[in-house]
């Protein structure tokens, strides 16, 4: 099958357009031939020399003009923008470890980086080998050159890399995200969540590190070691967990390690701010009561990874995260949650309720008792039948 050329979004196309095209590769293609001819020129000088004499002036004209050729061409490739005149002045790449040049040549034309792949690709070989391009991230914060960006490719890039971990996901989650993003090993990640000397270096009261990894954005190198990451995103952690949040958590009577815990199940129930308050509300509530807390995030914690919903059976399931059998906290963290839910733990509303179920429109409806929690759930449930 062909392959059908992309062109960037701000490819002016029409005529000149393409005229363009055809003369940048024109003038590479020649470029290119020339270099293979100045090589012939080097290793057979005696050669050269009786093929210009037999052939007199003509030749010696024509080996002018194509020094001409080859200085323009050299002068394109080393010092004229490689996107030309609509080059991105400001775009970055990711290039994963086993990904083709081609391919790379194929995102930078997308960018605008570059006006010519084939271009690009033919320097990369020449200048090295296509098998050499370095896996990283690259800014390209200005109007670099065709060779310029060739021998960047071919020496690699130590350009940090923006990633966000998002609130609510748990550290094999956060795992996977950093190899999708930086090429750090998953395995190796969920390894050291569980390291007891990084547990113990941060002091933290936990078989592992599940709801201390802050979620937030960072700046990390492409292929940066796992625990350098982690210690970061704890740093972090403490960071936003302050004096004055430590000083609240034993005013509540609640230990760091209790605070974090509820807080993830709090950032597991709802997206929305404002609600989180007040399921921090129901579930202190209920503790007090001496109540379960009937969360099913925690549930899905201790289950196997799942492609469906959550089942009444589920909620049978013999384990200390199970909520619906256990009438306290869990173990440990269901997630790692951000300063919000943290400081909802801290910070319940001051109402009654005991009990909340989803809205239907994206919220939650809550009650004080189970008769108001079962018309909330009929209400819930009409809304969400279809129109």
């Amino acid at each position: 099958m062909t392959r059908k050329r992309r062109r960037p979004a701000n490819y002016p196309g029409g005529y000149p357009g393409l005229i363009s095209d055809i003369l940048v590769y024109i003038v590479s293609s020649i470029f290119i031939l020339l270099c293979g001819l100045l090589r012939i020129i080097i290793e057979a000088p005696i050669m050269t020399y009786r093929l210009i004499t037999a052939k007199g002036k003509n030749i010696m004209l024509l080996g002018f003009v194509a020094v001409i050729i080859a200085m323009g061409g050299y002068y394109y490739v080393t010092s004229m923008p490689a996107g030309g005149l609509n080059a991105c002045r400001d775009a970055s790449l990711t290039i994963k470890n086993g990904q083709t040049l081609a391919s790379a040549a194929d995102e930078l034309e997308e960018k605008a980086i570059i006006g010519n792949r084939s271009l690009l690709v033919q320097l990369v070989s020449l200048i090295g080998s296509a098998n050499n391009v370095k896996a990283g991230h690259y800014d390209f914060t200005n109007n670099r050159s065709y060779v310029a960006i060739a021998r960047l490719l071919l020496q690699g890039s130590n350009a940090p890399i923006k990633v966000t971990f998002p609130e609510g996901l748990n550290y094999r989650q956060m795992a996977g995200l950093a190899q999708r993003e930086l090429a750090v090993d998953s395995f190796e990640f969920s390894q050291a969540c569980r390291d007891k000397s990084i547990i113990a270096a941060h002091d933290i009261k936990s078989e592992d590190l599940e709801g201390y990894l802050f979620p937030d954005t960072y700046y990390f190198y492409f292929g940066a070691d796992a625990k350098l990451i982690i210690n970061a995103m704890v740093d972090r952690f403490f960071d936003i967990f302050d004096d004055s949040m430590k000083a609240k958590a034993r005013k509540v009577n609640f230990s760091i390690h209790q605070v974090v815990t509820l807080a993830s199940l709090i950032e597991k129930e709802t997206a929305l701010m404002d609600e989180r308050y007040l399921i921090s509300a129901v579930f202190q509530n209920r503790l007090k009561l001496g109540m379960p807390l009937q969360c099913d995030p925690t549930v899905i914690y201790a289950l196997p990874p799942l492609s469906r919903p959550l089942l009444m059976k589920d909620l049978e399931l013999k384990s200390p995260y199970n909520t619906y059998l256990n009438y306290s906290l869990p173990p440990g963290p269901i997630a790692n949650p951000g300063k919000s839910s943290l400081d909802a733990a801290l910070n319940p509303a001051k109402v009654p309720y005991l009990y909340f179920v989803a809205s239907g429109e994206g919220g939650h409806l809550f009650a004080m008792t189970n008769e108001e929690q079962n018309e909330n759930r009929a209400r819930a449930k009409q809304k969400s039948k279809p129109r």
